[in-house]
């Protein structure tokens, strides 16, 4: 199948482009600079450059192709990128979801397992679960995509031929850029060994990139499927960290030096950029509150299934280690 790739140079992207090579797929990848593209040199890739901002770009890259996968976004904690967030990810996926109707072409959407909701107690949601358990915390990255997964629904609701794909916070080798790992990373470098309550659904992004093109032939249109499911609590995710990686272990950030902190970044950030922004108090609530996926439908409908978790955090350390210290 010739598939068009958006967000190809991005840690989920690359990995999903190899898995469609892998596959027997001819991919097309859509980037704004085709030199971030070395760490796929050796791929027989379809370059376009251009952007999910330029209809025209979109309109060349469509031509050929049978089906897209929408993987760019902005990702942003930053309350000054809101209106970049909503650019990109909102304003970026209906340009997307129009080239793709104009050629009636399948298009599978990626937003987030943040957009499924919160819950207090570690509970694991799964796509249809009550609402009722769930704290919509609000904050610009989580509302862009909460968005532009709802247009992708109408528009599926529509006739057009679209699902979405929830990935959680994938770990494993070739994050070049660092969003995905940061926590990660953070721990290694000495800079994040304190947690808060909370937890998150972890998975292997290698292992959603295989869920990817399964779901090109077998996600029904109209559908939302969650790729996570290692559900770990803060702590006992940096515990096994310094297990395997032999460091000392994390210790429970005090809540009122977190909250101060937040609000100290958020008052400065009204006057000055600094790099610390994403420090914020909507990120101390979420980091005091669990999103847990159940991914069981996911597992039957696309067969997707996590490795073992002690092998994606072992490959994730090895790969962080290799790359130069974070500024």
């Amino acid at each position: 199948m010739r598939t068009l790739v958006t967000g190809a140079t991005g840690f989920l992207g690359t990995w999903i482009t190899r898995a469609l090579v892998a596959a027997g797929h001819r991919p097309t990848v859509l980037v704004r600079d085709p030199r971030r593209l070395a760490h796929l040199a050796d791929l027989p890739l379809n370059v376009v450059e251009g952007d999910v901002l330029q209809s025209d770009s979109l309109e060349r890259a469509t031509a050929e192709v049978d089906a897209v996968i929408h993987v760019a976004g902005l990702v942003s904690l930053r309350n000054r990128d809101e209106g970049s967030l909503t650019r990109v990810n909102l304003t970026g996926t209906r340009n997307v979801l129009e080239a793709a109707a104009r050629r009636r072409l399948r298009v599978l959407h990626t937003s987030s397992i943040g957009t499924i909701g919160l819950t207090r107690e570690p509970i694991a949601l799964a796509e249809s679960s009550n609402g009722g358990a769930r704290v919509h915390l609000r904050y610009p990255y989580v509302e862009s995509k909460r968005q532009s997964e709802q247009l992708a629904l109408e528009y599926a609701g529509s006739g057009q031929d679209v699902c979405v794909l929830l990935p959680g916070n994938v770990l494993g080798p070739g994050d070049v850029y660092g969003t995905s790992t940061r926590l990660v990373r953070g721990y290694l470098e000495g800079r994040m060994r304190f947690y808060l309550r909370g937890g998150l659904s972890f998975a292997d992004v290698r292992d959603v990139a295989v869920a990817y093109v399964v779901a090109l032939e077998q996600a029904r249109s109209g559908e939302s499927y969650l790729l996570a499911g290692v559900n770990l609590s803060y702590r006992e995710l940096l515990d096994q960290l310094g297990q395997l990686a032999q460091l000392p272990r994390a210790l429970p950030a005090p809540w009122p030096m977190a909250e101060l902190s937040a609000l100290w970044s958020e008052y400065a950030s009204l006057y000055w950029e600094h790099p610390f922004e994403e420090l914020n108090s909507s990120v101390i609530q979420y980091g005091n509150l669990f999103n847990y996926c159940d991914c069981s439908k996911a597992a039957r409908e696309l067969c997707y299934q996590n490795r073992p978790f002690a092998s994606t955090l072992l490959d994730t350390i090895v790969d962080l280690r290799s790359r130069p210290a974070s500024a």
